[in-house]
């Protein structure tokens, strides 16, 4: 029964051990991916091959971009020199008309554009003192009728 209770105690040893190295591990790995992404070298965000044309990008610092069912988004942190309101016309200027505006809090604005075949939703928040720009473009139900 003695020798029975040692096996069971050192296995019971070995478990714990083995499950807090393995938390420690993982703790290890988790915060060096964080620190890739604070304040690491700069990453570079590729554009969804397949983003429409049609719609026109700001300028700036794009943030993500990705592709998710049958919507783009694209996030654009704007330069000191860019501002939203041109970031606004190069939209029109493609032919997009303005839908529909909103705005929440002061702080985040949002503009609806649409053309015959695409929607455009553009979210506008500041974020330290700059534009941040979110795109959310989608092929219109029905072809745009």
């Amino acid at each position: 029964m003695e020798v029975a209770a040692k096996n069971v105690s050192r296995t019971a040893w070995r478990v714990r051990f083995g499950a807090k190295a393995l938390a420690l591990l993982a703790g290890a790995v988790f915060v060096t991916g964080l620190t890739g992404c604070v304040g690491g070298a700069a990453h570079e965000v590729k554009m969804p091959k397949d983003l429409p044309g049609a719609v026109q990008i700001a300028e700036g610092t794009i943030l993500s971009a990705g592709k998710s069912g049958g919507a783009w988004n694209v996030s654009v942190e704007l330069g000191e020199s860019d501002s939203r309101e041109n970031a606004l016309k190069q939209l029109e200027k493609r032919d997009f008309k303005i839908i529909g505006e909103s705005e929440s809090g002061g702080k985040v604005k949002a503009y609806s554009f649409a053309n015959a075949k695409y929607s455009v939703r553009v979210g506008v928040t500041e974020v330290k003192g700059k534009d941040v720009l979110n795109y959310t473009i989608a092929e219109r139900q029905g072809g745009g009728k």
